[in-house]
Parts: structure tokens; sequence; C-alpha cells
């Protein structure tokens, strides 16, 4: 198929989606007028009241871009069945992104013909009393509802949008200078609109072919992130928030013993103890519900990122317990902050490499995350400065948890931490 039958099938195509829209548009709109006709007894009333809207005597901007909003509202709606078949089969014709747009443009301006009769109808009933900027609006209907097709059509550049919210209001605005400037305004809005590209939702389901023409590639680091936070987050969900009863129990055992007369070094060795203490408690107890409510899958590994940067994200999420514990050393101890943040990075970092570790090394990631956690809490609550080589520390062991996150087996089976019903890898759901 050349490229010239292509354009052609594409335009048939959006023409035809553009007028069962229009169709279904139809029916909303002839019964409004309608019911207004009924209820006012007079067509031409309404049609009147219309005219004095859209058909304002004299240059008037805001008419127009009244005019221009009205149609960019209903081609938006339009656009919702226009363009559902936009990302499908379609995007391998050999046909220029360019080509795509401006048939998807024609057929939400065909989506758009219920509203146009009756903008037309409007004009024409108002035509006789000031025709000379009437008649440059009855022209400039067809550039109007062009233009708030372009500007309406999501996944084309802003500036041609911007621009085609010019030309609509130009069009309509009742002057023919400015009707000429419109179709210069449409010409540089269809110049700078380029390709339309897809949301990003629907941007893998394209093949190949279709991203190579469009010039996108897979999944952005940032979306990939996004998916698996919000995962990650799903799972958790009131376990997130209900581990604090492990840090206002801290507190108010803190606040007991810090009623007793003691020193300055004694208060800040307590705030380190059992801030660290509680830390361990909670982030170890978050590992286990990460790693048994959302496990390590094999699809994540298709994202656009590195196993490092998978491990960074748990121990990110990981690292959300600190919160409180930060809280209460700040207000107890101020100089306890800076011990307790490095070492909190340091087990989250640890944490996220135990939920990555083959199962039944450890038996769970919390038992791992225990034993170095409360030894790692031990040196920094006698000695702070133990903080920094656990700083130094930091770089090695998000290397370690990317070693582990790669050495995952793809198609492991953990009977404990699956549901075999709704386990892909599963053979049965018995």
């Amino acid at each position: 198929m050349s490229r010239f039958e292509s354009t052609l099938v594409l335009l048939r195509f959006h023409l035809a989606a553009g007028v069962r829209v229009a169709l279904r548009a139809t029916v909303p709109v002839a019964s409004l007028v309608i019911a207004l006709v009924v209820f006012t007894k007079s067509g031409v009333a309404i049609f009147s009241a219309l005219g004095a809207l859209f058909f304002a005597p004299g240059v008037s901007p805001v008419a127009a871009m009244a005019a221009t909003l009205v149609c960019m509202a209903f081609a938006g709606w339009s656009s919702r069945w226009v363009t559902s078949g936009l990302w499908g089969w379609i995007r391998h014709l050999p046909a220029s992104g360019a080509s795509h747009r401006r048939a998807a443009t024609a057929g939400l301006v065909v989506a758009q013909t219920p509203l146009l009769v009756v903008v037309l109808a409007s004009g024409l009933a108002t035509i006789g009393s000031h025709s000379a900027t009437t008649l440059p609006r009855l022209i400039g209907v067809c550039l109007l509802g062009w233009s708030a097709a372009h500007a309406s059509l999501r996944g084309t550049a802003l500036s041609g949008r911007l621009l085609a919210v010019l030309a609509g209001t130009a069009a309509f605005a009742g002057s023919w200078w400015l009707l000429g400037a419109a179709f210069l305004l449409v010409a540089a809005a269809d110049a700078l609109a380029g390709r339309i590209h897809p949301p990003r939702s629907q941007m893998t389901a394209l093949g190949e072919p279709a991203r190579q023409e469009l010039g996108v590639g897979e999944l952005s680091f940032s979306t990939a992130a996004r998916v698996w936070i919000t995962i990650s987050l799903r799972a958790l969900r009131w376990r997130l928030v209900s581990i604090w009863w492990v840090a206002a129990l801290a507190l108010v055992s803190l606040l007991l013993f810090l009623n007793n007369d003691l020193s300055p070094r004694q208060e800040a060795l307590a705030v380190r103890l059992v801030g660290l203490g509680a830390l361990v408690v909670m982030m170890a107890s978050l590992a286990d519900s990460l790693a048994r409510k959302r496990p390590v899958w094999p699809w994540s590994r298709s994202l656009p990122w590195s196993a490092r940067s998978r491990v960074g994200l748990d121990a990110m999420i990981l690292s959300t317990t600190a919160i409180p514990v930060l809280s209460i050393g700040m207000f107890l101890f101020p100089s306890t902050v800076l011990p307790l943040s490095a070492t909190a990075l340091f087990l989250a970092v640890r944490g996220a490499a135990a939920i990555r570790e083959p199962f039944g090394t450890w038996g769970a990631p919390s038992a791992q995350l225990f034993v170095e956690g409360f030894i790692a809490a031990g040196l920094v609550a006698l000695a702070p400065a133990a903080a920094l080589g656990l700083v130094v520390l930091l770089p090695l062991a998000l290397r370690w948890g990317a070693s582990a996150e790669r050495g995952l087996k793809i198609g492991r089976w953990n009977e404990r931490g699956s549901l075999t019903a709704g386990d892909s890898q599963s053979w049965s759901d018995s």
C-alpha cells in the first residue's frame, strides 16, 4: 500500500468515526433545541438569542472566544470516541505522524457537525441586521471547527494548539482581515503541531515500528518509578502507618526514663538507643510486609531501569518509617538526628536487599535486618561517630542489594507467599 492510499484509508477511518459521534450527538442537541422551541413557543426567538450571543454586531473578540471555547469543549468530548482507535493497528500503516494527526482532526470536525449547524442557523437568523460582520463569521465557521478540533487534540505540541485557539478566535471575530489572518494562523499551527504522540498509558501497546515512526521509546524512568511506588503503597496500605505504634511506645518509655536525674550525655545515649531500637523493629516489620504482599516479580525487569534503581525505590519506601523516630529525636535531642538519619538510610538499603535474598537463607527479611540492625544500633548508640562509617558503607550496601536483585531466579516460586489462583506463573488454581 502506497503512502497516498494509506492516507486515504486514514481519512476514511476517522471521518467514519466522526460521523458516528455526530449521529450520537445529534439526538441530545436536537432534543434540546426542540425543547427550547416548545417552551418559548418561538423557534425564531431561540435562534435570535443564539445569534445575539455568537453574532454580536461589530468586531467582537469576546463572542469569537466564546464560540471557540464551546466548540473546543464539544470537540474534547468527541475526541474520546474519535481517537479511541488511533493507537491500534492503524498506527502500522505507512503514513506519517502528521497524516494521522490531520485525519484525526478531520474526524473531530465532522463530529462537531450538530453544533456547527446550530451556529450556522443562528447566524442566518441575524444576517439581515448586521450582514457586514455576520458574513465573515459564517464563512469562518468551518475554520472555527477545524481550529477547535486542532486545539482539543491531545498529544500535539502546545504551541500549535495555542495558535489554533487564536486562529479560531480570529476566524469568528467578524472581520475579513482577521479571517485572512486566521488562515495563516491555521497553517502555522499545523506546521508547529508535528506528530501526534500517544499517552504514556498506551505507549507500551504500540509495536516497535510504530514507536520508531513516532520517535518515542519505552516508558520513562519516572513513569516506571511511579508504577512501582503505587503498587507498593497499594500492597502495604494501612501497614505503612500502623507500625508507628512502635514509635509511640518507644516515646512513652523514653519519656519515663528521661524523667530521672540524667546528664546530657546519658539523655543523648537514651534517645539514640531507644530511637534506633524502634527504627529496627519498624523497618523489619515493614520489610516482611513488603516481601510478602509485594514480592519482587519478573515483569519489573522489563521496565527501563537498573537493579540499583529498584533497590533504591524499596529503600525509599522503607525509610518512611524513620519519620516519627527522627521527629522524636529532633524534639527531645536535636544532636541525635544526624546519627539516626545515617543509620536509617543504611538499614533501609539493607532491608531492600534482604527482600531480595533467596527464600530460606535467613527465613525472613526481618531476621537479617534484626541481626544487622541491632549491631549497627548498638555501635551508633555508644559511639555516634560510627554513623560516618555507615555512610561510607552506603554505596557498598546499595551495590550488594543490586547484586541480590540481579541474582534472583526469574521463575522462582514461593509457596508460602503466593496465591495460586492469582499468580500468572501457576499452572492451575487448585
